[in-house]
């Protein structure tokens, strides 16, 4: 007698995840400030003060930005770009020098050093 072979089951193949670059998540989202954390001898930590304190960011692809203060609804708008070591540099703030730390799909940090000669770090969460 003839033995039947079990058929292996073929599963479809599956998508590569895709690996969105920094561009991308950036444009994705709008962002919402969450905190700032001034490093001035010891880490401080502060949450906006209420709505005069607050503001969205939201990148554009093709290198612009709008900056919206929560309180007001005023609105900022500028050019942005970033070069392959992740530093951001926005047009409309003196002096660049922002470096993104972390960037995930829901987390944006970047720090620079204020005018105060202060290192600073803007810690912003992506809006859904």
């Amino acid at each position: 007698m003839a033995s039947c072979g079990k058929k292996d089951d073929v599963q479809p193949a599956q998508p590569a995840a895709q690996v969105l670059t920094p561009e991308q998540i950036l444009t994705s989202h709008t962002w919402l400030l969450s905190r700032t954390v001034f490093n001035n001898g010891r880490s401080t930590v502060v949450a906006p003060q209420g709505p005069n304190t607050q503001y969205t960011m939201k990148f554009a692809t093709g290198g612009t930005y709008t900056q919206v203060w929560i309180g007001n609804n005023s609105t900022t708008t500028g050019t942005w770009t970033l070069d392959s070591n992740n530093n951001l540099d926005l047009s409309e703030f003196r002096g660049g020098g922002y470096k993104i730390d972390s960037l995930t799909t829901n987390k944006l940090r970047y720090s620079f050093t204020n005018r105060a000669s202060i290192p600073e770090a803007r810690v912003f969460s992506a809006l859904p």
